[in-house]
């Protein structure tokens, strides 16, 4: 049923507390927080880059294209509503773009998060291939990392241009998501046919409605639950190896432990007990135990602890980031589920998304950040504020980088040579201009002491 026309007087009525209030306040606090992840995505990047580590280890690249995806969404939200439609100013505040202009808001919107999202995936897989399957770093780099980065690139630019051959960007003034609704048909179009434009306006009502039900199920089944899944299922199956290795160490301890305690002493006083002096007895006894003692505690505690706190880490490591995506995309998945389910989309959910989802790069950068804040400050004991200015200068764990000052480096090594002779060797390097000069090997004979020793 053909719904009735609304004039134009009573939409700029209606929605002018909206837009003054709620729009506002959304556009503002959407623009601030797509501001602060582009930032913190940033600096994220600095740090890989400038980390003695660099992007020569795949956790690296993954987390660069992350933040990428991030600063491409961000950039998407930091517009303060200037590249939504004109169209639907009644509505939304700083609305002074176009056609155009939302088709590029909507475009980067949409690879930015679908690209963020698989990234997340594609880094939980690789958290899995580590913990799980227990793969080296070269069969990775090989066999796994180019699907890791291939699918979620040619997925978001694949689903992103389709959406924008079809006009599938658009706005209706009143989201939290702009230009990112399939079909254009925002307060305005009430009563006009589709493919109409109203007097005064340029957009036609009902843009994008082809094929509108395909790229939505994409969007939902495909680009948001599937990926949901791979990272719940793959936390699960970390987290589960990851227990079940403690476990097993712990076990393995307690277990060598009460096998050293049951044989040594009992070897121990078999041998003493032949010794004459209690005194020494005594003596033996208890240094023998101690060294038992000592045994059974450090080697496989050792051993236990490294095991345990490297698969905690990786583990820590998959909860945070995979968090991350929760908290910044989690609210707007909950509003969906509350507007289907009740028709109203509460403004609680409004601004709670609009200050999240952009964030991203902000959770991101703390989840980076915070182990070696943490560790730095244990170490050093310092404060906290001093614990994150020196991990944030710092270059990370991995080898310290040459140092290209001269350096001069000579060992000599003299050699009994099977005639008699000394084998003198000078291995002598040095770093200059030129680059490296190498001595060379010099073989001296002692022709007096070979004189001596044939008179």
């Amino acid at each position: 049923q053909r719904m009735d026309k609304i004039a134009l007087h009573d939409l700029i009525v209606d929605y002018a507390k909206f837009r003054d209030s709620h729009g506002k306040a959304w556009a503002v606090l959407r623009g601030m927080s797509g501001i602060t992840s582009i930032i913190s995505s940033s600096v994220m990047i600095w740090m890989i880059l400038r980390s003695n580590k660099g992007l020569s280890t795949t956790q690296h690249r993954l987390l660069l294209g992350l933040c990428i995806f991030d600063i491409i969404l961000s950039s998407s939200n930091s517009t303060f509503n200037a590249l939504t439609p004109s169209d639907v100013d009644y509505a939304a505040w700083n609305a002074i773009g176009n056609e155009v202009t939302c088709d590029a808001q909507g475009f980067l919107g949409s690879l930015g998060g679908v690209g963020g999202l698989l990234y997340n995936s594609a880094l939980n897989v690789y958290f899995l291939a580590v913990v799980k399957y227990e793969k080296k770093n070269e069969y990775i780099r090989t066999k796994i990392e180019p699907f890791l980065h291939g699918v979620p690139i040619l997925a978001a630019l694949g689903y992103s241009i389709s959406r924008l051959v079809k006009g599938h960007y658009n706005d209706d003034g009143r989201g939290s998501t702009p230009c990112q609704l399939f079909v254009n048909y925002p307060p305005h179009c009430q009563g006009y046919n589709i493919g109409e434009i109203r007097d005064g306006f340029k957009i036609p009502c009902g843009r994008g409605i082809e094929g509108a039900r395909i790229s939505i199920i994409i969007n939902r089944v495909l680009l948001i639950m599937t990926p949901f899944l791979i990272i719940v299922s793959c936390l699960g199956i970390i987290h589960r190896v990851v227990r079940k290795q403690e476990k097993k160490l712990e076990k393995y301890g307690i277990a060598a432990l009460r096998a050293q305690d049951s044989e040594k002493p009992s070897s121990i006083f078999q041998k003493d007990t032949t010794q004459s002096n209690h005194g020494s007895l005594l003596t033996s006894i208890k240094s023998s135990l101690s060294r038992v003692f000592k045994k059974t505690d450090n080697k496989p505690t050792i051993k236990s602890n490294n095991a345990r706190s490297k698969s905690r880490a990786v583990m820590q490591k998959a909860y945070g980031y995979s968090f991350a995506w929760f908290l910044s995309f989690g609210i707007i998945q909950i509003g969906v589920i509350v507007y289907v389910a009740t028709g109203t989309y509460p403004n609680v959910i409004s601004y709670l998304g609009n200050i999240l989802n952009p964030l991203q790069g902000f959770f991101n950068l703390i989840i980076y950040m915070h182990p070696r804040i943490m560790a730095t400050r244990r170490r050093k004991q310092i404060s906290m504020c001093r614990a994150f200015i020196e991990v944030f200068w710092s270059r990370g764990d991995g080898k310290e980088k040459k140092n290209n000052q001269d350096t001069l480096i000579s060992v000599v090594i003299l050699e009994q040579c099977k005639d008699g002779s000394k084998l003198v060797h000078v291995d002598s390097t040095s770093k200059k201009k030129g680059g490296l000069k190498k001595k060379r090997m010099v073989r001296r004979k002692n022709n007096q002491a070979s004189q001596d020793h044939g008179h």
